[in-house]
């Protein structure tokens, strides 16, 4: 017998490979049951809709930034954004979440992460007002430029994205 775990990835996963390949107001819940081998009511004990789905991996992708850091396996420099990128590039996170129209949704859970990562990978005290302000500034436009349309739009490529927020670790010095 499976576990209740084992199903909840199984569902995860079947909405996910649809998604990919359709939009998400296009997927009924009885297509993702059938792909991922379970039925409607296993479908609704662990989740209560297909937004719920994305919101849970969003969170597990960004939190796995957050223990990275909290391990040790990641540390400030190239470690650091070299996972941000290649999470942010192979999850296909803000893709999906754009799909499913949830990119605002991704953007708040992001920002919601973003004060311990400044904290444990900058080095930023945050009980410093002028810090605060200076990380809700470069949040706003690290969340501008991370937005797919803008990025498109403008011929931004996400490596380029990358490598501008690695120069404004380099380059700013946070003040007291």
């Amino acid at each position: 017998m499976r576990s209740s775990g084992d199903a909840e990835d199984r569902i995860a996963k079947a909405f996910l490979d649809l998604l990919d390949k359709k939009p998400a107001d296009s997927i009924s819940v009885k297509e993702i049951a059938e792909k991922a081998g379970v039925s409607r009511v296993t479908y609704y004990r662990h989740y209560s809709s297909k937004e719920e789905i994305l919101e849970r991996y969003a969170g597990s992708v960004l939190d796995s930034i957050i223990d990275g850091i909290h391990s040790g396996r990641i540390r400030a420099g190239d470690d650091f954004w070299k996972l941000v990128s290649e999470l942010l590039g192979s999850s296909g996170l803000i893709d999906r979440m754009n799909k499913a129209g949830l990119i605002e949704k991704f953007f708040m859970m992001f920002e919601s992460r973003i004060e311990e990562i400044f904290s444990s990978v900058f080095r930023i005290d945050l009980s410093v007002s002028r810090n605060i302000l200076a990380m809700e500034f470069v949040m706003g436009g690290l969340i501008s430029l991370l937005r797919t349309e803008m990025l498109e739009r403008r011929g931004i490529s996400r490596e380029e994205t990358v490598d501008f927020i690695k120069d404004l670790e380099t380059h700013i010095v946070w003040g007291k």
